[in-house]
C-alpha cells in the first residue's frame, strides 16, 4: 500500500461477519524541492530589510516535517539571518535578509542538505540606495538684484553611503522667511539632484529658503541687493550762506535704484560747484553710505548763486547755493576801564608850638 500524501489510513479487513481494522501512517519523504520568494523584492538601502520564505516539499508535493534546517545566502552582497535558526514550520523556512551597502541587483539562495546543489532555490532582488541623508542645498547666485531676477535653488541628496538617492524622491521648496516667489515648490530627484527658481522682489533684503527631502532639512540664505543708481536727491543745508570765503554749506546726495532702495555701499559719487569751493576744489569725489554721500561747500567772496551738481551711475541731480553780500562788521570800539584808586591811610599828628618874643636867650626860666 502506498500514498502520495502524508497523513493516516485506516485498513479494514473482514470475514464474514468477522472483521479488523488497523491505522497506517504516511509520512512525508525527505526534501526534494524549494520554492522561494522574497517580499519586498526592492530593498532599500541603508538598513533596509525583506523577509524570505522557502517552502520545502517532498518528491510529491508534501511539506516536510517541522525541524528541517534550510540555509540562506545572499550575492554578491547582503545579509541573511535565519529565523528560528532556519527551521521548518508547515514546511516554510523563513529569513531576514538586509540590504548592501551599493545599489543594484542581488540574488539570495536557500538551499537544504550539505551543499548547494542539493536542493536549492534562488530569487533576484534589487537594492536601492537608501533614505535621504547627506542633503545639500545652494544658491546660485547667492546675492541677486532685486526687481525679479532669478536664483537657482540646487539640492543634491545621498543615501548614508554617498550614493544618489533613488530617482522621484519627494523633495519640498520653501521660504522660511523673507520674500520673493519660488518654482516650482514641490519636485522630485533625478541622478540625486533637484532644484527650484527663486525670483526676488523690489526690495532689499534677504530671504532663507528651505528645502525638505524624506526626513532632513537644509537652508540657504539669498540676499536682495539693490539695483544700479536711478534716482540723485540733493539738498543742502543751509541754501544761504555769506559770500565771506569762509562760510559753508552741507551738500548730501540720496542715491536710490529704481525701485527707491538705496544703493549699494561704496557706490561712488562726483560732486561739483561753478562757484566756492570744496575742499579738493571745484569737484569731489566721494562714496556713498546707506545711499548717502555729503561734501561741504565753502563760499566765494564773491556774492552769487553756486550751482552744485552731484553724478552717481550716469545720474545727475543739481541744487543751487545763495552766496549773499554781507557788509564788513563795524568794530566795536574796546573801552578801557578806569582803574579804581587804592585806599591810602593819613595820619595828623597836633603837636603843642610855644612862641615868645622877644627873643631872650638864654631862655628865662619862670621859675
Amino acid at each position: 500500500m502506498r500514498s502520495t500524501e502524508s497523513g493516516t489510513a485506516i485498513v479494514r479487513g473482514a470475514v464474514g461477519e468477522l472483521f479488523a481494522e488497523t491505522a497506517i501512517t504516511f509520512e512525508v519523504g525527505v526534501p526534494d524541492s524549494i520554492a522561494l520568494t522574497v517580499t519586498p523584492g526592492v530593498i532599500p538601502g541603508c538598513g533596509g530589510t525583506a523577509i524570505a520564505e522557502a517552502l520545502v516539499t517532498d518528491h510529491h508535493g508534501n511539506p516536510v516535517r517541522d525541524g528541517i534546517v534550510v540555509a540562506f545566502d545572499v550575492t554578491p552582497q547582503g545579509a541573511a539571518e535565519p529565523i528560528a535558526g532556519g527551521r521548518t514550520t508547515d514546511g516554510v523556512a523563513s529569513a531576514i535578509i538586509s540590504s548592501g551597502t551599493v545599489p543594484g541587483p542581488a540574488t539570495v539562495h536557500a538551499w537544504w542538505g550539505p551543499a548547494r546543489t542539493s536542493v536549492v532555490d534562488q530569487f533576484p532582488v534589487v537594492f536601492e540606495a537608501g533614505p535621504p541623508d547627506e542633503v545639500t542645498l545652494s544658491a546660485e547666485p547667492p546675492n541677486v538684484l532685486v526687481g525679479g531676477n532669478h536664483a537657482t535653488l540646487r539640492l543634491q541628496a545621498a543615501d548614508c553611503a554617498g550614493y544618489e538617492v533613488t530617482d522621484g524622491t519627494p523633495v519640498t521648496f520653501t521660504i522660511a522667511s523673507g520674500q520673493g516667489s519660488l518654482q516650482p515648490m514641490v519636485t522630485t530627484t533625478a541622478s540625486g539632484r533637484a532644484q527650484s527658481t527663486l525670483t526676488s522682489p523690489n526690495q532689499t533684503g534677504s530671504a532663507t529658503i528651505r528645502a525638505t527631502v524624506g526626513d532632513r532639512e537644509v537652508t540657504v540664505v539669498v540676499e536682495y541687493i539693490p539695483g544700479r543708481a536711478f534716482n540723485v536727491n540733493l539738498t543742502a543745508d543751509p541754501l544761504s550762506i555769506p559770500a565771506d570765503g569762509m562760510s559753508t554749506s552741507t551738500i548730501v546726495a540720496e542715491v536710490t535704484d529704481s525701485h527707491g532702495n538705496n544703493v549699494a555701499d561704496r557706490t561712488t559719487v562726483v560732486f561739483s560747484t561753478d562757484l566756492g569751493r570744496f575742499d579738493t576744489g571745484t569737484s569731489y569725489v566721494t562714496s556713498t553710505l546707506g545711499g548717502k554721500a555729503s561734501a561741504t561747500l565753502t563760499s566765494s567772496s564773491t556774492p552769487g548763486l553756486a550751482r552744485v551738481g552731484a553724478v552717481a551711475g550716469g545720474k545727475r541731480s543739481e541744487i543751487h547755493i545763495d552766496f549773499y553780500y554781507a557788509p564788513p562788521a563795524t568794530p566795536t570800539p574796546t573801552l578801557t576801564p578806569t582803574p579804581t584808586p587804592t585806599p591810602r591811610w593819613e595820619w595828623t599828628v597836633w603837636l603843642p608850638i610855644v612862641v615868645r618874643w622877644p627873643w631872650i636867650w638864654p631862655w628865662p626860666h619862670p621859675w
